[in-house]
């Protein structure tokens, strides 16, 4: 199933790029209409420097989608971008045509969390903008 050493694994590849394909990103099909996003699993450019990646999202985001069925899409190689900063994203771009041409209805952006934050997970809501003032979303 999946170990810890799975988990050690799959960090590694993601803090090494380790990833055969071009675009720097890989979306993997699911069934239920959720899509996980970690748009920063490998390091990417920001503002004229490289920004270290937050390499465990990449790992979870493909854990989720194996064992949920959902949804994912994840970076795989830094291609001297940033998908969540800038104006123009490839990966946005796909993200946005695959939750259109799925019928997604929710998605779960994953980042790691600063450790002086005194919380490990923040869902973001937009005072309510991203679950459409729906009091189900997140129940």
């Amino acid at each position: 199933m999946y170990s810890n050493e799975w988990f050690y694994e799959m960090e590694r590849r993601f803090a090494l790029e380790q990833f055969d394909d071009d675009s720097g990103f890989r979306i993997e099909q699911g069934v239920i209409p959720v899509i996980v996003s970690a748009s920063h699993a490998v390091s990417q450019w920001r503002e004229d420097k490289i920004k270290r990646g937050e390499f465990r999202t990449g790992p979870i985001s493909l854990w989720l989608h194996q064992t949920t069925n959902c949804h994912a899409i994840y970076k795989t190689k830094n291609k001297m971008d940033d998908a969540n900063f800038d104006k123009r994203s490839t990966y946005r771009d796909a993200l946005i045509q695959h939750i259109q041409a799925n019928s997604v209805q929710y998605l779960l952006d994953l980042h790691m969390m600063h450790p002086s934050r005194h919380s490990g997970i923040d869902i973001g809501t937009a005072n309510g903008r991203n679950t459409h003032s729906d009091p189900q979303a997140l129940s």
